[in-house]
């Protein structure tokens, strides 16, 4: 531990400003150094004086680590950002596609009303599209439905069976076929 972090600690203040974590560290989460540990005062971290200039220790380029911490904060941003874009994007998508599926909704809904033709059997994208499908399945369901005479009483009137119009057929076996069928006659 650095001698200012010793005397701050010595004078009660228990935190400390850490560069790393950008923070402050309780005192108490931070392991003594060896010397501490045998109970000898840590010596104070002097600079080395290299020649009349007084200058710091060499090999260490203070400018170099500072630029080297900024882009690392850099990308750190840049990655933020890119994962921010990303998922502004995917949002993006998820509400066309929902926007999507509402307009489709409202146009089925539309069409069914108009034809008479269940949303759930509506196939197609577009409005026109499913007005084609519903007319073409309109037009099936038409083909399926018996046909009735205009006249609501059946097909064209038969004559009246008697029991003379059964006598007046000229071929035994239906003759016989038809007095079985209308034996009500012969009572």
């Amino acid at each position: 531990m650095p001698a200012w972090a010793t005397n701050r600690a010595r004078m009660g203040d228990t935190t400390r400003r850490t560069a790393q974590e950008g923070g402050f560290v309780d005192e108490k989460d931070i392991q003594p150094e060896e010397s501490e540990q045998r109970g000898e005062e840590p010596q104070a971290q002097q600079p080395e004086a290299s020649g009349a200039e007084g200058a710091e220790k060499p090999g260490i380029d203070w400018k170099a680590e500072a630029r080297k911490w900024e882009a690392r904060a850099k990308r750190g941003n840049a990655e933020e950002v890119n994962a921010a874009v990303e998922r502004a994007e995917k949002a993006e998508a998820e509400l066309a596609e929902a926007n999507a599926r509402i307009a489709r909704d409202q146009a089925a809904r539309k069409v069914s009303e108009a034809t008479g033709v269940p949303i759930g059997v509506l196939r197609g994208d577009t409005e026109e599209e499913m007005a084609e499908h519903a007319r073409a399945i309109a037009a099936y369901a038409d083909s399926l439905k018996p046909r009735y005479p205009e006249d609501k009483g059946g097909a064209q009137s038969a004559p009246a069976v008697t029991a003379a119009s059964i006598e007046a057929i000229e071929d035994p076996i239906e003759r016989i076929k038809k007095r079985a069928a209308n034996a009500h006659l012969y009572r």
